[in-house]
């Protein structure tokens, strides 16, 4: 029926018609700059990309938001699919490319509770895959592969999955030459270095499996180590280690392993017949005082390894500490780990916390001084005030003597100067213990 009105209606009557349309959308006015089918002129990326943004804005977030997303932006894909029944792969390429960009730019703030807008980033994927069939020419083919694994890092390395990495990772796996795999294998590489370091050792792990599948046998031993570290393949480089006969080297790599991964690679090199060496690992690693890592404690029972007789009320006293961490609590958990020979360990744990709350400065200065980061520590202790820094500066004093005894001389002198002339017997008691803190430490300084 709209058909046959359409036809029955001159030029003049034509255009009256598409401006009213547009006066009641305004939004429609974009789709008129589109290419129409016949038309030989180059495709303009920038109103598409215009077409898209707007289409995501103006979808909402009801449930019908992505079916009307995914309505509007269909016509966009239909587009490109056009320009390649036309053996325009250049403009086809170009207008898939300005579909899937600013779909990803915004995909995570969009409802896309069907993952219909997903669905049209995975047809322009296909479209790009097609337009790799139909080119041998190596820089229109490198543009290619780079957009088609542009999707698929995305999802993988900055989301962290949306599903939208499977249709790029099979075109990825069969349409490029051996020379490309290797190629594309060293751009994972690179996307994984230049990563922030808070991206997540699975996200770390899937790329890198995908990079190690892309190089194939084109990899020697000292790119595999390096890309094992850069993806966090742990097993796997603890077994190239052994395999090289690296035995220190492997057994240190145990001993570094973070959280309860430290299991995992202590039993392989248990395995593989350093089993004091893994015991020892496990023992002295800092995740046995994380109240959260049972497996950790139960590896250790199983290969009969004593745990400390206070180990309970230690990790009670870590997760009080945690959860309201105070001068006083930190105190108590330092008395509880020094009396089971633990405190080395345990501070090593907690000194993995960290908070920006300015109550809080106080425990963190303390913590940094013990853990002999004192720049860091005075630097804490400066944004003190009043007697939160005089408490505050009194136990890093006391923490520094040993290993850094100028600096809590320092400490002392600005906390005696901070007392009356005129004091009372409190205040004379505070200035005979200063008094003697510094004379202690003035002998060993000369």
């Amino acid at each position: 029926m709209l058909r046959a009105r359409l036809d029955a209606l001159d030029r003049d009557q034509l255009i009256a018609l598409v401006l009213r349309l547009v006066a009641r959308h305004p939004s429609l006015e974009a789709l008129a700059h589109l290419p129409l089918p016949g038309e030989s002129k180059p495709v303009e990326t920038v109103r598409i990309t215009v077409q898209v943004i707007s289409i995501l804005t103006h979808m909402g977030d009801d449930w019908e938001a992505s079916s009307r997303a995914e309505h509007e932006l269909w016509p966009l894909v239909k587009l490109g699919q056009q320009y390649m029944e036309r053996d325009r792969f250049g403009d086809a390429t170009a207008v898939f490319q300005a579909i899937i960009e600013p779909i990803l730019d915004s995909y995570e703030q969009l409802w896309d509770n069907q993952s219909e807008i997903a669905a049209i980033v995975e047809e322009c994927v296909e479209g790009l895959g097609a337009c790799l069939d139909s080119t041998k020419v190596a820089a229109e083919r490198e543009v290619l592969l780079r957009a088609i694994l542009g999707v698929y890092l995305w999802d993988v390395i900055e989301s962290g999955g949306y599903g939208m990495d499977t249709t790029p990772h099979a075109i990825l796996h069969d349409k490029p030459t051996s020379g490309e795999r290797r190629q594309i294998a060293t751009w994972v590489v690179e996307a994984l270095q230049a990563a922030s370091g808070g991206l997540g050792r699975r996200r770390r792990q899937t790329a890198g499996r995908f990079a190690l599948e892309m190089f194939g046998t084109a990899i020697d031993d000292t790119q595999r180590e390096s890309l094992y570290a850069v993806a966090a393949l742990d097993v796997a480089r603890l077994d190239l280690l052994l395999a090289q006969g690296r035995q220190q080297e492997a057994i240190e790599f145990v001993r570094e392993a973070p959280g309860e991964a430290v299991v995992g690679l202590a039993s392989r090199l248990h395995a593989a017949e350093f089993v004091e060496e893994a015991r020892a690992a496990v023992a002295e690693h800092p995740s046995v005082y994380d109240p959260d890592s049972r497996r950790v404690r139960s590896w250790l029972r199983e290969q009969r390894v004593a745990l400390p007789d206070n180990i309970e009320a230690l990790l009670q006293a870590i997760s009080t500490f945690s959860a309201r961490p105070s001068v006083g609590r930190y105190e108590r958990l330092r008395a509880e780990a020094e009396a089971a020979g633990q405190w080395p360990a345990v501070l090593t744990r907690i000194g993995e916390l960290r908070t920006d709350l300015k109550g809080l400065m106080p425990v963190r200065a303390r913590l940094q001084a013990d853990l002999g980061n004192v720049d860091v520590a005075l630097a804490e202790l400066e944004g003190l005030e009043g007697s939160a820094w005089r408490s505050a500066a009194l136990s890093i004093a006391r923490s520094l003597e040993v290993h850094e005894p100028a600096a809590s001389a320092n400490l002392y002198r600005r906390l005696l100067g901070l007392l009356p002339a005129r004091r009372s017997k409190t205040q004379r008691t505070k200035a005979a213990f200063l008094e003697e803190r510094l004379a202690a430490l003035g002998a060993r300084l000369g």
